[in-house]
């Protein structure tokens, strides 16, 4: 910043001061002339008017006496002698019928003539008798007269406003000098402050404690605490570059419209010259355009999203963050490359270790299912009982088999027709009702019609498992709650019992594959439908009933056109 104090295109504050006193005290001084020449001639019209009533009362019986006569000559002598003031230009005397009695001038106004004068008379002093007006006497004020008279007291106001006016420019002259001074003392200050060192600005002090002192003090104050903000933003700027040079992520700091007008030294992994990266926008750097969702709590103003980075030839997957500032917004992309081989290792391991573990499990339970046949094999001769048991021994491995192809299946694509999931329900319970009656179970119900376009395979797979697995751990005599409702774009349905219940521990395991606490489960069941409501874009709630057992709820959207809105969950039923 460059302060000239000696500019030419404009005066100087002190010239200033000097021009607006001096225009004030000569208006002043207009102004004083102007109403002594308005209203002085009127205040020495006014004088004059009351010497000559003084006069004209003294003579009023001699105007009377001749009027009343008519003594022409008498009247000519009174008006004659008023006129002969250099105050009067003219006098004169009409009757009340307006005739002339006399005038100052009798060869212009004979006697008993008609004539308007009196409308341009100055003082008229009307001559009264006992029977009422008899005339009036006139008189016209000499205005030359007064103006001479007047002369030398107009000298004496213009030498008054001369002097005036000249005390008052050297009153303003020092007046300025003396402020300009003070004012250029506490400039002086403000150029250290000009010049990039506003903690140097020292307090001026004045002998006159007035607002230019204050002034002064609150300027010392303001770049006072203006160095210290400098001081703590160059630091904050320096720690932020600082960190933000060390971490790994490509920041950005980008306006509204997604223009970017920082980058922090990682954008060299995008291969752009800084100075080509200013400017444009980030979406630009991305194949696509990221979708970004909420990350948490939607108040944090958090969004992330993944994308492709595809710039000069260079393409790797990345995870962007969006943070929403006051003004700017702030956009970290991080390069999620090696993370991505890495989770496909990991992807990899686990379906090798899990297939491991199916293999191991299947061919434990083969082995214990077809023991009885092979011991029954090496028997020459079979009974009835032994062909049931092998016969029962067959059944029992292809429902084993049948129940590891439905866990290894993927088929729960959208379907073309609708299916009725309460109506699958209904089939399953009239299916299942020996087990029911086995342990005496009481099954309540309560289905709405629920048509869903999914796999009518994987809907039935939910619901049997589901109800399997009330069945077996519901204690004698206890009661099964099955309930099937519609919400908006949503079905649920529920599944109650009346067992032990899940432990904390449990709930965080349960739908694992292979994990059972049962001694003859095969942890297959529920990890099947938690499978296949996943796949839907559904989502499973496990929780406690207050009065013992569990909880089982599953909500579906009505076709994959409609997700799981967490927003939209009603609460559950207790019981």
């Amino acid at each position: 910043m460059k302060i000239n104090p000696g500019s030419s295109r404009s005066l100087r504050l002190g010239h200033k001061l000097i021009l607006v006193i001096v225009f004030v005290v000569a208006l002043s001084s207009m102004a004083t002339t102007v109403l002594f020449f308005v209203y002085g001639q009127d205040i020495v019209r006014e004088s004059i008017w009351t010497d000559m009533k003084k006069l004209l009362l003294n003579k009023d019986e001699q105007l009377l006496s001749h009027v009343t006569r008519r003594d022409y000559w008498s009247m000519f002598r009174i008006v004659q002698s008023l006129s002969s003031s250099h105050i009067v230009d003219s006098a004169w005397i009409m009757d009340k019928d307006g005739y002339m009695l006399a005038h100052s001038d009798p060869d212009s106004y004979p006697v008993l003539s008609k004539s308007t004068e009196a409308l341009h008379a100055d003082i008229s002093h009307q001559i009264s008798g006992v029977s009422g007006s008899l005339g009036t006497l006139y008189m016209e004020i000499n205005g030359a007269a007064i103006a001479s008279s007047l002369a030398p007291l107009k000298k004496l106001v213009y030498l008054g406003n001369f002097l005036v006016l000249t005390i008052s420019v050297g009153f303003a002259c020092f007046f300025s000098r003396h402020i300009t001074r003070r004012f250029n003392r506490i400039f002086h200050e403000v150029q250290k402050a000009a010049r990039g060192h506003p903690g140097d600005v020292d307090e001026v002090r004045f002998a006159e404690d007035d607002e230019i002192q204050r002034l002064a003090s609150e300027l010392k104050h303001a770049f006072h605490g203006l160095a210290d903000s400098l001081e703590n933003t160059r630091f904050a700027q320096e720690f932020y570059n600082s960190v933000l040079s060390t971490v790994p992520d490509i920041v950005l700091v980008v306006e509204a419209d997604g223009t970017i007008i920082y980058a922090n030294a990682q954008h060299e992994q995008l291969g752009y010259p800084l100075h080509q990266l200013l400017g444009i926008r980030w979406q630009s750097l991305f194949k696509q355009t990221p979708a970004l969702q909420p990350h948490g709590d939607t108040s944090s103003g958090w969004l992330t999203g993944e994308g492709v980075v595809s710039v000069n030839g260079r393409k790797f997957p990345a995870l962007i963050t969006l943070s929403t500032l006051s003004s700017y917004d702030i956009v970290a992309i991080q390069n999620i490359e090696t993370v991505k081989a890495l989770e496909r290792q990991m992807h990899y391991a686990n379906t090798f270790a899990a297939l491991g573990k199916l293999s191991a499990n299947f061919a434990h339970e083969i082995k214990n299912t077809i023991s009885p046949i092979r011991l029954l094999y090496r028997i020459d001769h079979h009974t009835e009982q032994d062909i049931a048991i092998m016969e029962q021994s067959i059944k029992q491995v292809d429902g084993l088999v049948t129940k590891y192809l439905n866990f290894a299946r993927t088929d729960t694509a959208v379907s073309d027709f609708s299916v009725r999931m309460d109506r699958i329900a209904l089939e399953l319970l009239s299916l299942h009702d020996s087990q029911v009656q086995e342990k005496q179970l009481t099954v309540k119900t309560q289905l709405e019609p629920a048509p869903l376009y999914y796999n009518e395979e994987a809907l039935r797979s939910i619901i049997k498992n589901l109800l399997l697995n009330a069945i077996d751990a519901s204690p004698h005599g206890a009661c099964i709650w099955l309930t099937l409702h519609t919400r908006d774009e949503q079905v649920v349905l529920t599944m109650a019992d009346m067992g032990e219940g899940i432990s904390d521990d449990d709930k965080e395991r349960i739908f694992e594959p292979f994990f059972t606490t049962k001694p003859s489960g095969s942890g297959i069941g529920l990890a099947t439908v938690n499978h296949h409501v996943q796949s839907m874009s559904g989502h499973m709630i496990v929780r406690d009933r207050p009065e013992g057992g569990a909880f089982f709820t599953v909500i579906l959207p009505k076709n994959r056109q409609h997700t799981f809105n967490p927003e939209k969950l009603q609460p559950l039923p207790e019981s």
